[in-house]
């Protein structure tokens, strides 16, 4: 059993320590307000994340599955308060005010990996930033290290210790860039912590160009840059390079849909790898996956970022997003139709009750299928201010559960999906 102790390391009462609970005494339609685990053997795979909602559907996969004992993550005595919560007290909800404005100020911003800059073993001695470090906190945006081109800094030590994920001003991309680049030319740096850099390196490099691409409105002037960036995620996959879980960004908080389409893109291609799919294939479907919400672009911010449930005319709004992708890259002649399979169908199902078509069965392409099973995966995994994430382990049994009972995706491809990420964790 893990354990920490604060305060009195004599006091029980005060441990942090994973405490058996029967999942029929999770609160149902409350906030946990703890990290919870499921035993497997000897090791703990996490359920829910702290403040999850335990709603019905949740509720249903523990049922489904069977698993009648979880392992909440606190102090026994926080732990009894929860679970002896009678009177039925809700926790504090989202402040729709302060949502607003971090939405209205999150464009200025460019959220970057932290693990190159928090991570001791990769962190670099003696190397300066010439750019500002913000963390993102609670809805707001932080100053945490002030530097410029004029005033470079050694990372301080309390970049270490940042909670919430991290940030540069947009203004401040190609600054990064060429920090990412210093960092890799320096000849003394070991071999595993070469690769893991590159990692990083591809990974900020691709959202930075999503992002571009997005906001920008010359698209096609930079589309041989996203083959590229495919062509270098596949490399790096493909001849083993690097880790395809360390090419994902893993959210703490509600990011943006450069970093969502960096990581269907990862995904699509890894999957692609493990099914032998040849590479020119895994190319055309990787420029589909990180183009695959480029019709956002022409929609309403209002609409992009509201995290609460869409009006009826704002979802209608929402779904054009999929066409409208297709009309900006269907005349060009660096992406290929096979590429535009995947935007055109990554919000379609199996069972023909997705959109923009509902097209169901043998209409919807290899290409089509892999997609939506992703992006409907990175969607659950990533949180946001109004819905906290699923973690992957109840994500895949989301989806594992919507294809047994309502055929939304493939079974074969699912059952690849999990598999390699199985083979991560």
């Amino acid at each position: 059993m893990d354990e920490k102790t604060t305060e009195n390391p004599n006091d029980t009462k005060s441990q942090i320590l994973k405490v058996p609970v029967p999942s029929s005494q999770l609160l149902l339609g409350f906030r946990i307000p703890f990290d919870v685990y499921l035993a497997q053997g000897k090791k703990f795979v996490h359920l829910f994340t702290k403040w999850t909602v335990f709603d019905k559907r949740t509720k249903d996969i523990l049922d489904n599955k069977g698993i009648t004992t979880v392992y909440i993550e606190g102090t026994e005595s926080k732990i009894a308060e929860y679970l002896d919560n009678s009177s039925g007290t809700q926790y504090e909800a989202v402040d729709k005010k302060k949502f607003y404005e971090y939405s209205r100020k999150k464009d200025a911003y460019h959220n970057i990996d932290k693990t190159l800059l928090i991570d001791r073993t990769l962190f670099l001695r003696n190397t300066e930033i010439n750019f500002s470090i913000y963390v993102i906190d609670n809805m707001l945006f932080e100053l945490l290290v002030e530097a410029s081109e004029e005033q470079p800094v050694e990372i301080p030590e309390k970049v270490f210790k940042a909670r919430g994920d991290l940030a540069i001003k947009a203004s401040d991309t190609r600054l990064y860039q060429k920090y990412l680049n210093s960092v890799l030319s320096l000849p003394d740096i070991p071999e595993e912590i070469r690769r893991k850099c590159k990692a990083i390196s591809i990974k900020e490099n691709s959202k930075i160009l999503v992002r571009e691409v997005l906001s920008g409105p010359h698209v096609v002037d930079r589309l041989e840059e996203v083959g590229a960036v495919i062509s270098g995620i596949a490399d790096s996959i493909l001849n083993k390079q690097v880790r395809f879980y360390d090419l994902l960004s893993l959210k703490n908080y509600d990011l943006y849909t450069y970093t969502h389409s960096v990581n269907v893109a990862v995904l699509c291609i890894a999957i692609a790898s493990a099914l032998g799919f040849k590479r020119r294939q895994i190319e055309k479907l990787g420029v589909g996956a990180l183009m695959h919400d480029i019709g956002k672009s022409v929609l309403p911010m209002h609409v992009i970022n509201k995290q609460s449930k869409l009006t009826e005319n704002e979802f209608s709004l929402m779904k054009t997003h999929v066409v409208e992708g297709v009309k900006i890259l269907e005349n060009t002649k660096q992406v290929e139709k096979e590429s535009l399979v995947v935007v055109l169908q990554h919000h379609e199902r199996l069972s023909g009750t997705g959109y923009p078509f509902g097209i169901s069965g043998e209409k919807m392409k290899t290409f089509g299928r892999i997609a939506a099973m992703v992006d409907c995966y990175d969607y659950l995994t990533t949180p946001r201010p109004f819905r906290y994430a699923y973690t992957p382990y109840m994500a895949l049994s989301l989806l594992t559960k919507e294809t047994k009972e309502t055929g939304y995706f493939d079974p074969d491809y699912l059952g690849t999906f999990i598999k390699i990420l199985a083979e991560l964790s």
